[in-house]
């Protein structure tokens, strides 16, 4: 597993970035990067960075202009399948899911 530090924030927030430029090259690699990066980071991160990454990758669903939108969709459904999952298996079940999954809940619902 990959620990957090200040460079791994970097990497996710110049991915997060990468999905919401134009070009189309950007995000399909940025979707891929967020796919491969997700299961090696601990749960504890990936909760607390869930909401940007999802609204990262769901501005990249949202945007289905480009002629390679259907493998670029793929990508990014997986990133942001993955990261739901890792995000949100933790080994204790709680009764009442925690400010960051209820706001993940309500940037999936919107």
């Amino acid at each position: 597993a990959v620990r957090s530090s200040p460079l791994v924030d970097d990497i996710f927030r110049s991915l997060c970035h990468q999905c919401s430029r134009r070009e189309w090259h950007g995000k399909i690699g940025a979707c891929a990067a967020i796919s491969h990066l997700v299961p090696l980071m601990p749960a504890s991160y990936l909760k607390q960075h869930q909401v940007t990454i999802m609204k990262a990758v769901l501005n990249v669903l949202k945007d289905g202009m480009y002629e390679y939108s259907i493998p670029l969709q793929e990508d990014a459904q997986k990133a942001l399948s993955l990261v739901l999952k890792h995000a949100n298996s933790n080994t204790e079940q709680t009764a009442e899911p925690g400010p960051e999954r209820q706001e993940a809940l309500v940037l999936l619902a919107t």
